[in-house]
């Protein structure tokens, strides 16, 4: 998947810019991902995530030589960003759809959907798994406790 986009600023507001992707689509950037100075009309460069949000801007250089016309698929690089930092980026909470869903599976597995964040998600798949092992586990020591006596 390809998630470095060029975009330009357009807008201006108190804690975040308004950019126009090279798609077209227009996203509302905190100005906390910004650590450069930036003005409407600026050309940047954007790396999307897999759920398509802005998680890193960096500026795009002035000028860019190129001595022979390039592709389009050439224009882009496949950057993939991974636990991204930046403020107002949310992945979820590992923790927390863990201990949800280990505890109350139905419930945990649905509201970890239902989020539609990684991190719980991952978190809810892996309780499952624990829970499931935990259980052939307590199955298996009744059973060989049983055939004892």
């Amino acid at each position: 998947m390809e998630n470095k986009h060029e975009c330009k600023v357009i807008g201006k507001e108190d804690e975040y810019f308004l950019v126009l992707l090279d798609t077209g689509r227009r996203e509302q950037v905190s100005k906390h991902l910004f650590s450069f100075t930036v003005s409407i009309g600026d050309e940047l460069w954007a790396y999307l995530d897999d759920s398509q949000a802005i998680v890193y801007i960096e500026e795009k250089p002035a000028v860019e030589k190129r001595t022979e016309p390039v592709e389009k698929s050439e224009n882009r690089t496949n950057v993939y960003v991974t636990h991204a930092s930046a403020q107002g980026y949310d992945e979820g909470s590992f923790w927390g759809g863990f201990f949800l869903t280990f505890f109350f599976p139905v419930v945990g597995l649905i509201i970890s959907l239902v989020l539609n964040k990684p991190e719980t998600r991952r978190g809810a798949v892996r309780a499952i798994v624990v829970q499931l092992i935990t259980g052939a586990v307590l199955v298996l020591i009744v059973f060989c406790s049983a055939m004892a006596y």
